[in-house]
């Protein structure tokens, strides 16, 4: 059994619609992998999504049901596995929902599939093989090999029992792995093999200490022992012959006892076919006659076709017959409307022709729409790619202002420690200190004197960027009216365009929405990936802090609510 791929929907702390596939890369191609996240990411949902689509079951939900792992707040939940088993491919479904898909009504009984993929013309189908909730998991069971605790025992290994493998002792350890593994039958077979033998080694001791009263024969004895037994054998032998040709006998007896009955059974069957041959008797007059008769029976079918057809075609003529005056009218009636549709089509060129130049008119103002939507289209996206910009300048100048204003609380508490240690003139070995935190004071001046000019340079910069972008939203607004005004004369000169407008500006606010969660989205995963970024940036760090030596980051010695500590 090989899974192929999960795909599950609103399970636990996943929500949404999410899907793993193992048949692509990377997956496919790397041997081994591993699921990894803080807890409470959903590492055991997708373990969790396998076992339901498979047998409808969770290991950790085993007493109160898979009822619990449908996501708060939503009103359906599903998980779907692709499997490959003896060379095929099957797709197995678990899935429930409450009433309506509203999450405020009651849960409904879930459900289960199990299906397999054929390829018909070359399209792939997926025709169920079991649509019983109570079914599944038994044809799972036979497709794969493994029941759900053996699949559990095998496959998936659950969180739980695996944390309490590892903190207990050896003993315990041995008792979980008979319990995980199914291996106790093995000592049971290891106990009763124990028990045996040690039954056995009484028994052999019995029959050692019954041997030891046993008295040897003599030679004589043996001697007279021997002879009865080859005079039995010579006995033996003769009876034996006797007993095979009594067998030869009775076997003769029941073939002749056969034969007789089979004769038996031939003359009573001889005598029935006797009685009915004298029987069909009679029979056979008829068949004769039947064959002297048989060389005109074509000229007399062809007779009796003939007369057939005549009657029919006597009835189909006074049915026509009757049938000629309401044809006659129904006749005149079409010719008729053959003239009042003369008529009409006539009256409907000559209309044609006169709304004609209207036409014309009503397609070259769809052609201005359409050139008015592509210009709006083409404005949006600058203005967008501008918007964008904007928003990297302000974020840089935002990640440059916090780096100022680092600097100057640094430069701060340079000066401070400076001012509280001018006192301190005896300790003459601190002057390369000195002179090296000067050094560092002098380059942190350049470097803030840096950092002022490139903020000046980038306050520039997002002046120009919001300025572009007033003019891009001068330039969508221009846009915006040409186009209403384009469709005022659109519905001025045809309105049965209205409707096919209606859908395009319907389809542009759609799009707008779309835009918008999409930018809303990128915005939140962008944050998200900062303060990971973020942390990861001050671990790495951390772990690079020397005793005795200043932190890299910040040049502090020591934290002021833990002297002589790191921070």
């Amino acid at each position: 059994m090989k899974i192929l791929r999960v795909r599950f929907c609103n399970l636990n702390s996943l929500r949404g619609e999410h899907e793993v596939d193992f048949g692509t890369s990377p997956l496919s191609d790397a041997g081994l992998f591993a699921i990894t996240g803080p807890t409470g990411a959903g590492k055991t949902t997708i373990l969790d999504a396998i076992t339901l689509a498979l047998y409808g079951q969770v290991p950790r939900h085993d007493g109160s049901g898979p009822e619990q792992v449908m996501s708060h707040g939503t009103g359906e939940s599903w998980a779907e596995v692709e499997f490959q088993a003896s060379g095929k491919v099957y797709r197995a479904k678990w899935g429930q929902h409450r009433g309506r898909r509203r999450p405020e009504n009651p849960l409904q009984d879930s459900k289960m599939e199990l299906s397999e993929q054929v390829f018909v013309d070359g399209e792939a189908t997926w025709p169920f093989l079991e649509n019983l909730k109570s079914r599944v998991p038994a044809k799972v069971a036979e497709l794969s090999g493994l029941e759900y605790r053996q699949f559990l025992r095998s496959v998936l290994l659950a969180q739980g029992e695996f944390t309490k493998f590892l903190k207990s002792s050896a003993g315990e350890r041995a008792q979980l792995l008979e319990k995980l593994t199914d291996t106790r039958k093995y000592s049971d077979i290891s106990k009763a093999a124990y028990e045996r033998a040690k039954l056995e080694t009484l028994r052999v001791e019995t029959l050692r200490s019954g041997l030891a009263g046993v008295v040897l024969l003599g030679p004589e004895e043996v001697a007279e022992l021997e002879a009865d037994v080859q005079e039995l054998g010579r006995h033996l032998q003769a009876a034996t012959a006797a007993q095979q040709r009594l067998a030869e006998a009775q076997a003769w007896r029941r073939r002749l006892e056969e034969l007789a009955g089979q004769q038996q059974r031939s003359q009573s069957r001889l005598h029935e076919l006797s009685s009915e041959a004298e029987t069909l008797t009679p029979v056979r007059q008829r068949v004769a006659r039947h064959e002297q008769a048989l060389p005109f029976q074509t000229p007399w079918a062809l007779l009796r076709q003939a007369d057939e057809q005549h009657q029919k075609l006597g009835i189909e003529t006074e049915r026509l017959r009757l049938h000629l005056p309401q044809l006659q009218t129904a006749l005149t009636a079409a010719r008729a409307a053959r003239a009042t549709a003369a008529t009409a089509r006539d009256t409907a060129v000559a209309t044609q022709k006169e709304q004609e130049p209207r036409l014309r008119e009503a397609e070259k103002l769809d052609v201005q729409v359409q050139a008015a939507g592509q210009q709006l289209k083409k404005d949006k996206e600058e203005y967008d790619n501008k918007n964008k910009r904007c928003k990297q300048l302000k974020a840089a100048i935002d990640t440059a202002s916090a780096r100022l204003l680092d600097l100057r609380r640094q430069s701060g508490q340079v000066a401070e420690w400076l001012t509280l240690h001018l006192h301190l003139e005896e300790l003459g070995d601190t002057l390369p200190t000195v002179a090296a935190n000067l050094q560092d004071w002098e380059h942190l001046r350049a470097e803030l004197g840096q950092l002022l000019r490139a903020e000046a340079s980038l306050q520039g910069r997002l002046t120009a960027a919001e300025a572009a972008a007033t003019q891009g939203q001068a330039d969508a607004a221009t846009a915006t009216q040409a186009l209403v005004a384009a469709n005022a004369q659109q519905q001025t000169a045809a309105s049965s365009r209205d409707q096919w407008l209606t859908r395009l500006q319907a389809h542009e606010k759609t799009l707008r929405h779309q835009h918008t969660d999409l930018e809303r989205a990128h915005a939140d995963l962008r944050r998200l990936l900062q303060t990971q970024h973020l942390i990861l940036t001050h671990e790495e760090a951390r772990q690079h802090l020397t005793a005795g030596d200043p932190c890299p980051l910040c040049a502090r010695w020591s934290t002021p609510s833990r002297p002589g500590s790191w921070a």
